[in-house]
């Protein structure tokens, strides 16, 4: 998992996976975090501590990356398209 690694006195951070879905835990993870991963659809400054397996799922999902304040690209639209090459 590429993500954000604990420590010194982070490492008994618990896994802190809600998602229902997630085929590890089904969002009930008791394991220790490894990492913390960052919403991409909000601004995520605080993150969400993950167990290996939980986060790799979290990752795959599109939901999560391991820097903070990242956001996917939005599409180019035309006009810009246009605007940046005349």
């Amino acid at each position: 998992m590429t993500q954000q690694t604990f420590s010194g006195t982070h490492g008994d951070m618990k896994c802190e996976c809600a998602d229902h879905a997630c085929p590890v835990c089904k969002g009930n993870c008791r394991q220790v975090a490894t990492g913390i991963l960052y919403r991409v659809d909000m601004d995520d400054v605080t993150g969400t501590a993950f167990c290996e397996g939980c986060g790799e799922d979290a990752m795959e999902s599109g939901l999560f990356t391991a820097a903070a304040n990242m956001r996917p690209l939005e599409p180019e639209s035309d006009m810009e398209r246009e605007r940046r090459t005349r």
